[in-house]
C-alpha cells in the first residue's frame, strides 16, 4: 500500500471550501505541472489537495493539518531508526552496558506499531 509523497505542506484556508480551515496539499513538480495542462509557469505553486481538516470545536485543526503534512518525514525517520536498532534490539543485544538498550526496547514496540500502521500491516 502506497501513500502520497511527501513533502506535504499544512496550508490555512481554501477559497473553494469556507468550512475548510485547514489543509494538507503536495506541491506538484515541474513535469507534473506540464502533463497537467502544460503550464510551467505554475510550476512550484500548484498543488494537489491530499487532506482537508475542516473546523474543530476543539480547535485542534492547524495542529492536525500540520501533524498529517509531517507524517510521511516522520514515517521515515521511524524507518532509519528501524534500520539502524531493529535487529539489535529484537535480538535484545546490549550496547556498552548503557542504558541505551533499556530506552530504546522501551520505546521499539511504539515505532513498530506506528510503522505497521502507517503501512496498512498489523500489530
Amino acid at each position: 500500500m502506497a501513500h502520497t509523497p511527501g513533502p506535504l505542506e499544512a496550508r490555512k484556508g481554501d477559497v473553494l471550501n469556507p468550512y475548510r480551515t485547514w489543509g494538507v496539499v503536495r506541491v506538484l513538480s515541474l513535469q507534473e505541472c506540464q502533463e497537467v495542462d502544460g503550464d510551467e509557469a505554475v510550476a512550484g505553486s500548484r498543488t494537489e489537495i491530499v487532506a482537508e481538516v475542516c473546523a474543530a470545536d476543539n480547535g485542534t485543526d492547524e495542529a492536525d493539518a500540520r501533524l498529517f503534512a509531517a507524517a510521511p518525514e516522520l514515517l521515515d525517520a521511524l524507518k532509519v531508526f528501524a534500520r539502524a536498532f531493529g535487529k539489535e534490539v529484537d535480538n535484545d543485544i546490549e550496547m556498552n552496558g548503557s542504558d541505551t538498550v533499556e530506552r530504546v526496547c522501551f520505546v521499539w514496540p511504539i515505532i513498530k506499531r506506528a510503522i505497521n500502521k502507517a503501512e496498512g500491516r498489523n500489530a
